[in-house]
């Protein structure tokens, strides 16, 4: 069945898929942070800040300086993205 949705143009796979169905032909299948009816996306909320957290003190453990790396990103989405601003900065969160 791929074999065939892969052959066909499209215009006309997309006559027998939806749009999630042929974002994961072309990308391959992935969840989705909107699929709240799957448990480990719905516990993301609560999982995602001890994630980072524990990311960042094993990054300063490993010799990282955790805060200029944020504040390089932080330099980085700023040029990238003019006129954007961010909810805290780097230095606000420090």
């Amino acid at each position: 069945m791929r074999s065939w949705l892969v052959s066909l143009p499209a215009e006309e796979a997309a006559k027998v898929l939806d749009e999630r169905e042929l974002n994961s032909l072309e990308f391959g299948a992935r969840e989705r942070v909107t699929d709240t009816h799957l448990e480990q996306i719905r516990d993301l909320p609560t999982q995602l800040p001890i994630l980072f957290a524990n990311a960042a003190r094993r990054a300063r453990e490993a010799g990282f300086d955790v805060w200029n790396c944020i504040s390089l990103t932080h330099t980085r989405w700023h040029h990238s993205y003019p006129g954007q601003t961010h909810a805290t900065t780097a230095t606000e969160a420090r």
